[in-house]
């Protein structure tokens, strides 16, 4: 499939630790905590030039970081934005990109960014999974709109 990614940008952090006296003694341990998410895919919207076609496009996560008593710690969300070129691809290539290759590159930009975030928060334990985004994707109702720069 010919397209190109060309570059993306964190749209959005929002973080917060349950100031508890019992979180700055909590046991973050990789054994001992865990972390739950939710996480969408954005609408995409797409440019037409002359030379080839632009895609925005991106998702937001939600998530909890849970102590060793699965009482909940942390919470965030965060979005990403990736814009992409591509050149003549047909109806079933595009959903390609949309739902699968999109996601694909722009997943372990959020999964570094929940990291950094933690890990500069004193929880460094924490890593969001490896997750399988043609599954995670494959039946999103991603809607393509249409405009101008």
């Amino acid at each position: 499939m010919p397209f190109q990614f060309l570059s993306y940008k964190i749209d959005r952090i929002e973080f917060k630790i349950d100031n508890q006296p019992r979180n700055v003694l909590a046991d973050m341990s990789p054994s001992s905590c865990g972390i739950s998410y939710t996480i969408s895919a954005r609408n995409v919207f797409r440019v037409h030039r002359s030379f080839d076609t632009l895609y925005f496009g991106g998702m937001d996560l939600n998530f909890t970081v849970q102590d060793n008593s699965k009482l909940p710690v942390a919470f965030g969300s965060l979005g990403i934005e990736g814009a992409f070129s591509a050149f003549s691809l047909s109806a079933e290539q595009e959903a390609a990109l949309v739902h699968t290759s999109m996601p694909q590159l722009l997943y372990p930009y959020v999964r570094s960014t929940v990291t950094t975030v933690l890990g500069q928060a004193g929880i460094t334990s924490v890593i969001l999974p490896i997750i399988n985004v043609m599954d995670a994707f494959a039946h999103s109702q991603i809607v393509i709109t249409d405009g101008n720069l």
